[in-house]
This record gives structure tokens, C-alpha cells and sequence, in this order.
């Protein structure tokens, strides 16, 4: 943007000077011109947040971006990634099966954690859909198919998450799991103590041998883990745990397991997201994980279980400093608690 000023030509001498009037104009030009460049500017900056953010999302109003997509090219770009998704192939999500009504949940650690409905023939199934997020690089991509065969490995236990299928040999690239519903353990127990008021069937339901048959089936599931697999889950807690109908339930909740087993070690930004109510001692002291820190873990999701998810921050501290215990909500779950303890006792002193 440019000015026009003028020169008073009537005398070498007078100094520079604006033609007559032009001052006031100037003030109406100049404000305008610089609103409207800001406008100009923070318009393409708004533009720019928006496109990045769609980008980076699946579509919920339509499948399509899901089920299709360009093949990835396995001789340029992620071409070592062969031998690996040919080993997926039976996996690979068949060509009568979509996903319809995606939801995003969160983003995850690789891209969009979604929500949907698997659609095969005439039947219906609630999945959850983890995928790459758009723009990964090789590296990335690589990582996320081991961690798709990771799944193809453990998801072979009736009490670990299982997984359905994949599509590893075009983008966009994803894992489909088998949802549960109600689903979240922890939110399950919350709705448990939200109805405790109302006395309501579902608390009823929910028994001393209720608590028995739900950690019987997260033992089984570690044991399973740690016996067969050698993987030590990492973050063993109610909110890694996904109860269905007929209080059956599967273990989740494996990124860290996947990590610990590809690196043998934890960065710290994983273990960071790991609240402290949950970890071993020797996790605290940044010492090696073994099986026993899931079996600490496991002691506090009883815990969790019979207090129906209200678990004290100060409880363990006072475990070993003070040797007091956090008071149990009611009569009901004192018989559990003696079991819980000697438990602790028996763990730690190993």
C-alpha cells in the first residue's frame, strides 16, 4: 500500500507537505487498510488450524474413508514393510465387511481411537477402530504394523482383548477390536456407586463372588501374558479393562505391553502417563519392570473393585509408614479386605 504525497513546487526551501485535505482521508485509509490485512491474516491462520485438524480425523458422517483408500506402495516408501503384511494378509478386513457410524473417541498414540459398527452380512458387531493417523512416516508406519502383529499374537486368549482385523496393505492403515459393552470396567463401577442410592439391581447384581469372578478372569489374562509371552502388561488397572454381558471380562490397555516387549525398557513419557496409585515400589525407584509389578498393580484393581473405583491416593503410604488402612465403604466388603491384604503381604515380601 502506498501514498500518493505531493511536493509544494512554489518554493525550493518550504519543507514537504501533504496536499491540502489529504490528512483527514488519510486517517479513514490507513486504519482500514491495516483491519482489513489483520483480517486478511488471522482469516488464512483460522483456515489453515481447521484444514490441519479435519485432516487429521476420520470423517464420522461417512465410512468411505475408512473401508477405501489407495493402496500403500510396498516396492517405495514403506517397502520393507512386506514381509510383515503378508503375514497379515489373513487378517486383512475382507471386502463384503464395513464400518459404518465411526466415532472419534480420543486420539491415540498412533492416530484417531474410533468407535463403530462392523458391518459383515446381516450382522452388526461394536468395534473399536485404532488407526494411523494421516502423514505418518516410515518409521511410524512400521511401528504400527508390529504393533498390529502384536495383537495378532496375544488376541488368542478368551480373557485378552480380541482383535477382529486389520487393513495394513492401503492407507488408511488400522487395527479393529472387539468392543465390549458396557465396557470400561472403572466407568461401570462408577455407575455401580452412582446407583448405590437407589439400591438398584445392577449393585445387587454385583456380589462378593461378582468381585471373585472379574479378577479370576484379569488373572487369568495376565497369567496368560506373562507365561506364554513373556510381556508384562505395564498398567494394569479398571480403566484397562472391558467387561461385557454376564460380567465377562478381557484385558486391554497393551500399548505399554507392546512397547516394553519391542525396546525391553519404558520411556518416560509412557511411564509418565502411569499414575503413581498404580505402580510398584521398584517402578517409583526406576527399576526394572517384572511380572510381580502387574501383580501390585493387580492388588489395587481389587481394591478398585470393592470400594466400586474410589481408591485413597494416601492408602499404600499409609500401608508401609503408618501401617493404618483407608476405611472401607461398608460392612459388606470388610470380608474381602483380609484376603487383599495378606495378598499385598505375600507379593512384597517375595
Amino acid at each position: 500500500m502506498a501514498l500518493q504525497a505531493q511536493c509544494n513546487s512554489s518554493s525550493s526551501s518550504d519543507p514537504i507537505s501533504y496536499e491540502e485535505g489529504s490528512g483527514p482521508l488519510a486517517v479513514i485509509i490507513i486504519p482500514s487498510l491495516l483491519a482489513l490485512s489483520t483480517l486478511i491474516v488471522v482469516s488464512q491462520i483460522i483456515w489453515s488450524f481447521i484444514t490441519k485438524r479435519s485432516s487429521a480425523q476420520i470423517n464420522t458422517g461417512s465410512s468411505s474413508n475408512v473401508n477405501e483408500g489407495e493402496p500403500v506402495p510396498l516396492d517405495t516408501g514403506f517397502g520393507d514393510m512386506r514381509p510383515a503384511q503378508d503375514a497379515l494378509d489373513p487378517w486383512e478386513m475382507p471386502a463384503q465387511c464395513t464400518l459404518e457410524g465411526v466415532e472419534l473417541l480420543q486420539m491415540g498414540r498412533y492416530g484417531p481411537i474410533c468407535m463403530g459398527q462392523l458391518k459383515q452380512d446381516s450382522t452388526s458387531t461394536a468395534v473399536v477402530i485404532k488407526t494411523l493417523k494421516e502423514g505418518s512416516n516410515k518409521p511410524e508406519a512400521t511401528e504400527f504394523v508390529d504393533f498390529v502383529l502384536f495383537h495378532v499374537a496375544v488376541s488368542k486368549h478368551e480373557n485378552i482383548v480380541k482383535m477382529l482385523y486389520c487393513q495394513t496393505c492401503r492407507m488408511p492403515m488400522y487395527l479393529v477390536l472387539e468392543a465390549s459393552v458396557p465396557g470400561n470396567l472403572l466407568h461401570f463401577l462408577w455407575s455401580l456407586r452412582e446407583d448405590r442410592c437407589g439400591a438398584s439391581d445392577n449393585l445387587q447384581m454385583f456380589s462378593e463372588r461378582s468381585v471373585y469372578l472379574v479378577a479370576k478372569q484379569v488373572a487369568a489374562g495376565l497369567d496368560y501374558l506373562h507365561s506364554y509371552h513373556r510381556i508384562i502388561h505395564g498398567d494394569v488397572a479398571a480403566r484397562n479393562m472391558l467387561i461385557s454381558s454376564g460380567l465377562s471380562v478381557k484385558v486391554s490397555g497393551l500399548d505399554l505391553a507392546f512397547k516394553s516387549r519391542q525396546s525391553r525398557t519404558v520411556d518416560k513419557e509412557q511411564e509418565a502417563n502411569v499414575p503413581v496409585k498404580w505402580k510398584a515400589p521398584e517402578r517409583m525407584m526406576r527399576l526394572p519392570l517384572t511380572d510381580r509389578s502387574d501383580v501390585w498393580s493387580f492388588g489395587i484393581l481389587l481394591y478398585e473393585m470393592i470400594t466400586l473405583g474410589r481408591i485413597s491416593f494416601f492408602f499404600f503410604f499409609f500401608f508401609f509408614a503408618a501401617k493404618h488402612f483407608s476405611p472401607l465403604p461398608n460392612e459388606k466388603t470388610r470380608k474381602l479386605w483380609s484376603p487383599i491384604v495378606s495378598f499385598i503381604f505375600y507379593i512384597t515380601s517375595k
